[in-house]
């Protein structure tokens, strides 16, 4: 009698054709793999078991350095602030702070730490890098505008209180030459709380992307008219006379009637500040080929070359002496306005010698 065949079926022979096509097929996946590991922006460090770095993309050597650098490396040498694979759990890990990178500049990093499934049931540790450092720069600048603003505010504030709190108390006992003078002190110290809020506003506007001038032929004359009628009390409060020179043709330029007054208004102020009391400012226009240019001269201390870098910049302010109410806005403020109008600005300044700040507008095509 046959033996009994055992009834338990045989597993499908697998042929050496599907073999290689299953290896085909893996050896691709991980080619897609490394080949979008190579090009995601965002800079990406793989790490072993033991925390080395095994394995990165191109943005991690931009950020951090060479590949020598990288290649098994301890994580928590190139960022001091993650935790090392071994100290956690799996799952989802975030981190934010500060690391050296490849410019030798510490950068403020958020990093975060995942789990990639592979396809024999491993895993992967990848350290995932987005450079924040616009971002804390961006929140640093608010927190100082902030503090900025409610320590500049308070002292013309506290004066504006004072004086009102004067005429209020004892109308009977001023003078009328002396409560004449503290009227006078009050519009002062208003008027330079409106320019403060004005500058906190106007470099909001600017810095949003929403800032748009609209230009019109506008006589220079109006221009200059405005910004005197803005910083005028503030100018005789300290004795300070704007001597013009516009020349003898009356030009006229392409100009946003309400922004390009601000430009030669700031500039006024800044002469202010930087000059002695009872001295002139001088304001002087000129042509250059299809341009105006607009020449604002004091006659203060000077301004040092190693002083000069970034004055065009956000609440950066030459240091001399004390200094009225600022936030460092109004040189910037008045760059971006001339950007803007596709003019041009610049500073010209010696020690002992004075400053003169200039700046150009187009002038219209009949005057051009």
């Amino acid at each position: 009698m046959p033996a009994a065949r055992n009834s338990r079926p045989r597993p499908p022979r697998t042929s050496s054709r599907a073999i290689r096509r299953t290896l085909v097929s893996l050896g691709v996946n991980e080619g897609r793999f490394r080949a979008l590991f190579a090009v995601l922006h965002e800079p990406i460090l793989l790490v072993s078991a033991e925390a080395r770095v095994t394995g990165f993309n191109d943005a991690a050597v931009s950020l951090f350095g060479t590949a020598r650098r990288l290649y098994g490396r301890q994580i928590q040498l190139l960022m001091p602030f993650v935790m090392p694979p071994p100290a956690l759990a799996e799952g989802p890990h975030n981190w934010r702070g500060r690391a050296v990178t490849a410019d030798g500049v510490k950068r403020d990093l958020e990093v975060g730490l995942t789990h990639v499934p592979l396809v024999d049931g491993q895993a992967l540790m990848a350290y995932i890098v987005h450079d924040i450092s616009q971002l804390a720069e961006a929140i640093r600048l608010r927190e100082q505008l902030l503090f900025t603003a409610a320590h500049e505010l308070r002292g013309p504030v506290s004066i504006l209180d004072t004086t009102l709190d004067i005429l209020a108390g004892e109308p009977d006992t001023l003078g009328r030459a002396e409560a004449a003078e503290m009227l006078a002190r009050a519009h002062r110290t208003a008027r330079r709380l409106r320019l403060l809020v004005e500058h906190v506003l106007s470099a909001g506007t600017i810095r949003s992307g929403r800032f748009v001038v609209t230009p019109e032929p506008t006589e220079l004359q109006l221009v200059v008219e405005h910004a005197l009628d803005a910083v005028g009390p503030i100018l005789r409060g300290r004795g300070q006379r704007v001597e013009l020179d516009l020349g003898s043709d009356e030009p006229t330029v392409q100009a946003d009637r309400v922004y390009a007054p601000q430009i030669l208004a700031n500039l006024l102020i800044n002469a202010s500040n930087y000059s002695p009391q009872r001295t002139t400012i001088h304001v002087r226009a000129q042509r250059e080929a299809q341009m105006l240019r607009v020449d604002v001269e004091d006659h203060g201390p000077g301004i040092s070359d190693e002083q000069q870098v970034g004055l065009f910049e956000p609440y950066v302010r030459a240091n001399s002496g004390d200094l009225p109410a600022g936030f460092g806005l109004g040189l910037a403020i008045a760059r971006d306005i001339v950007e803007a109008h596709a003019g041009r600005i610049g500073l010209e300044s010696h020690l002992g010698a004075g400053t003169r700040v200039w700046f150009t507008l187009p002038l219209t095509l009949t005057e051009a």
